[in-house]
């Protein structure tokens, strides 16, 4: 997983949006794979951040509200661009309105222009059964829940003295035991 990781404080900061869906989707130029992230806040409120990037551009991990970027797309006269969500990204990398812009594509949020390069918001029906679905579908883990998991996960077990001993004599004990195999002829 390729991009710039993100910082200590995003974790604490995210740690109360509950994580709907993982997906993957090409960015716009095609170069790489980005994987995003859905999740919901309490109150049901979609949010979306991107995740990692397969190339080597760097973006900014930070969770957005999809109300904050649907209403920057609103803003926009003509067809949208990459550049059309840099003011929701100010101060971050300018890779992430690409990235974003590329996964609500992959959502259905937008749909390609016929004559022109850009795109133009599309319904969203079908986007919103979906979070539906999702919301609907029961408490999913939450980002803390996660990473409290997955450290849990890499503590070693301790083993008591006795434990150790014991398994320290077992390999030797073992060889004492096993018979001594018939060395098989080459014909």
């Amino acid at each position: 997983m390729k991009g710039k990781p993100g910082r200590a404080k995003d974790a604490a900061a995210d740690s109360h949006i509950r994580v709907l869906k993982v997906d993957t989707c090409p960015s716009l130029s095609g170069r790489s794979t980005l994987t995003y992230h859905l999740g919901s806040t309490a109150d049901n409120e979609i949010h979306l951040r991107i995740h990692a990037n397969s190339g080597h551009g760097c973006f900014g991990r930070d969770w957005v509200a999809l109300r904050t970027l649907q209403q920057a797309l609103a803003k926009v006269s003509g067809p949208i661009t990459s550049g059309s969500l840099n003011a929701t990204f100010a101060g971050r990398s300018q890779n992430t309105s690409g990235f974003v812009l590329a996964a609500l594509f992959h959502e259905g949020l937008l749909k390609p222009l016929r004559d022109t390069r850009g795109y133009q918001p599309s319904d969203g029906v079908e986007f919103m059964k979906e979070a539906r679905r999702l919301l609907e579908k029961g408490p999913a883990p939450t980002v803390a829940s996660i990473v409290a998991k997955k450290a849990e996960a890499s503590t070693p077990v301790q083993k008591t003295p006795a434990k150790q001993k014991a398994d320290a004599a077992m390999p030797a004990e073992r060889k004492a035991k096993a018979p001594a195999k018939p060395k098989a002829k080459r014909k």
